[in-house]
């Protein structure tokens, strides 16, 4: 079929249209060069059977068909790229959305921490995890909604105040704020020299002084079988440092525990689930005086 008529710019559009469709058919027979025999056995077919079968006007509507899919190949990549970055972008968004209201948000504040220091007794020798006295005032000023209170039993059975000083360094990378140090009643049963148990005394609460934590402490009494002098000067250890380091005192850790036998367990030293109670509330309110307001 013959080209319809066209103007000037018409001849121009089909002279350009010949042009690529010329392209086109070269393309087409450098691509017959290396097509392998076709069905019939002719191999000579690139050449001959691109100049037979593909007309110029032919050639012409297949070479626009071809910019036509490139066209539609270059918009649908475009396209793609356009989600892509949509996403990416919405993603940012997002996760500066999370920063911002990370920033904007005030860190909770660092609980008031509370150390206690001391032996088997503020462990809770014999008792089963929670009875001990210091555990017992957790829970109590959890259920009073104290949340902001936090408190570590630091007890280890059978140590004596020679071992306060490396332990209170160890605790002290949890920051506690507040130290009960209630050392001492493995000493006094084991006969360890007043002095020597004071000096061990001295340098843990300096040390915790020097560290910003406060000190509070608590006195301890032993039987008067260890003689009248070693009882005696024993027991003034204690009021002596809280005057010395102007220190909370609580005089005697274990008041109306000591000696009851209902109240302590077999081997008349540890309390039992009811002497750790009676110890708890005993301290409880010499804790609460050194809390900080609600």
């Amino acid at each position: 079929a013959s080209m319809p008529q066209m103007g000037f710019g018409g001849m121009k559009l089909r002279r350009a249209l010949q042009i690529r469709g010329s392209v086109y058919k070269a393309q087409l027979c450098a691509a017959a060069e290396r097509r392998p025999a076709w069905p019939d056995g002719r191999r000579d077919g690139g050449k001959a059977c691109c100049r037979s079968v593909y007309s110029p006007q032919t050639c012409i509507i297949r070479a626009l068909a071809e910019a036509r899919n490139n066209s539609q190949t270059q918009e649908r990549k475009k396209a793609g790229e356009e989600v892509i970055i949509r996403k990416a972008l919405t993603v940012l968004l997002l996760a500066l959305g999370f920063i911002t209201s990370a920033l904007s948000q005030p860190a909770a504040p660092k609980p008031f921490t509370i150390l206690f220091l001391g032996d088997s007794l503020t462990e809770g020798l014999g008792l089963e995890t929670g009875e001990a006295f210091p555990d017992l005032i957790a829970a109590r000023l959890k259920a009073e909604g104290r949340s902001d209170i936090k408190l570590i039993n630091g007890g280890v059975s059978g140590s004596t105040s020679a071992s306060a000083l490396e332990r209170l360094k160890w605790y002290a990378r949890s920051r506690p704020d507040l130290m009960v140090l209630s050392l001492g009643a493995n000493d006094g049963l084991r006969g360890v020299p007043v002095d020597e148990m004071r000096a061990n005394l001295t340098e843990t609460i300096e040390f915790a002084q020097q560290s910003g934590i406060k000190v509070a402490l608590t006195g301890m009494m032993i039987p008067p079988n260890y003689g009248p002098e070693y009882t005696e000067s024993f027991a003034r250890v204690f009021p002596e440092l809280a005057e010395k380091y102007q220190l909370p005192l609580l005089p005697f850790l274990l008041e109306g525990v000591a000696a009851v036998t209902e109240l302590n367990q077999a081997d008349g030293i540890h309390p039992n689930v009811e002497g750790a109670k009676k110890v708890a509330e005993h301290v409880y309110p010499f804790l609460a005086d050194l809390l900080p307001l609600k």
